[in-house]
Formats: C-alpha cells, structure tokens, sequence
C-alpha cells in the first residue's frame, strides 16, 4: 500500500519532500520544485529512486518548504 503524504502551503514555496531510512540514507525524492499555495497529497509507493521494492521497516519523509522543516515517521510491512 502507498502512504499517502498531505501538506499545505499559505503561500508558494520551494518544496523538498523526500523519504530516507533510519540510518539517514535518502530512498526516493517525492517532490523537488516550487508549489503554489494550498494543499498537496503525495504518494509514496515504498519504492527506491530506482522503482525496486524498499525493505519493511521504518522511514522518514521530511518535508522542507521554505525555512520550515517537518519529519513524520512511517513504517513499511511488506
């Protein structure tokens, strides 16, 4: 299954969401470039930046949109 990843923005920004694995590696890259303003859902499929099939266990999305920075933990069973 996908997890799905929503965000919203006040005003346009320039957008870094990407997923990494606990130790720190980036696994894939969801989303580089300048949004507008609103709300965005993104999927992750718990695909690599090569469409393999990541490993279960636990992820990071971060998501950077301008100055601000979030982390949300997600977790991959199969």
């Amino acid at each position: 299954d996908a997890a799905s990843l929503r965000f919203s923005l006040a005003r346009e920004e320039a957008v870094d969401l990407a997923v990494f694995d606990v130790r720190g590696r980036q696994v894939r890259s969801l989303v580089r470039e300048t949004v507008p303003a609103g709300t965005r859902v993104v999927s992750w499929a718990g695909v690599d930046a090569g469409g393999r099939p990541a490993p279960p266990g636990v992820y990071f999305a971060r998501l950077k949109a301008g100055s601000q920075e979030r982390r949300l933990k997600l977790v991959k069973t199969d």
